[in-house]
């Protein structure tokens, strides 16, 4: 995990309840230039439907077997 991301999660998941892919892709996703064009897409649409947007543009939706 790079010195960003480790600053940043305790930003982003201060609970430590996200696996570190999930919170690289956080960081990944909101330094991404074309994150917000694509959320534009959405303002339209149900609250519900935006953030089910975001969080499998995340890749949070997705679990890790162990």
């Amino acid at each position: 995990m790079g010195a960003l991301v480790r600053i940043l999660r305790e930003l982003v998941d201060p609970r430590r309840v996200l696996s570190e892919a999930q919170v690289t892709s956080v960081v990944t996703y909101a330094r991404d230039k074309r994150t917000l064009a694509t959320e534009r897409d959405t303002t339209h649409k149900d609250e519900s439907v935006q953030k089910w947007h975001v969080l499998e543009g995340l890749g949070c939706l997705s679990y890790e077997m162990a």
